[in-house]
């Protein structure tokens, strides 16, 4: 059964599927890139130094899981990037027909089935989701003992 670039079986897909397609995995992939960049940048503002030695390790805890947790998330991005959204621009920008045949050979010759290659892509951006919730979650817990300690003003 042939199918079209996106994995359409019969290739039915009009224009207008097609291009809410591509954008809409740009527009997703933005929106993520945009709130890892904001939690990368929360991490220039946590100081310990007023705290002694034992808060500083505790409140540390939850920073570094959320830094770990952002890392992923960064890196996941970056692989939706590499394995979805470059070679869905690079195909907007070649005009020849041919080109594409090739390009279609190309990656069906590295992932045999457009299906696998679509839940990848998925499975990317779901995995910078859920970790760029994780580090949301650890970020309000590393805020909330932050407030804590620092209402009880003896540590």
């Amino acid at each position: 059964m042939a199918q079209d670039r996106d994995g359409d079986p019969g290739g039915t897909m009009n224009g207008i599927e097609v291009l809410f397609r591509k954008y809409a995995r740009i527009w997703i992939w933005s929106i993520i890139f945009g709130l890892d960049t904001t939690l990368s940048l929360t991490f220039s503002t946590q100081s310990f130094a007023r705290y002694n030695l034992q808060v500083s390790l505790i409140l540390a805890v939850p920073l570094l899981a959320s830094a770990a947790a952002l890392v992923v998330s960064w890196f996941a991005l970056s692989q939706f990037l590499t394995r979805s959204l470059l070679p869905l621009l690079k195909e907007s920008a070649v005009e020849d027909e041919t080109d594409h045949v090739i390009e279609d050979e190309i990656r069906l010759a590295i992932v045999s089935d457009a299906a696998k290659a679509r839940d990848l892509r998925l499975r990317l951006l779901n995995l910078a989701v859920e970790y760029a919730i994780v580090a949301i979650i650890l970020r309000v817990v590393g805020f909330g003992l932050e407030a804590i300690f620092g209402s009880l003003g003896k540590f």
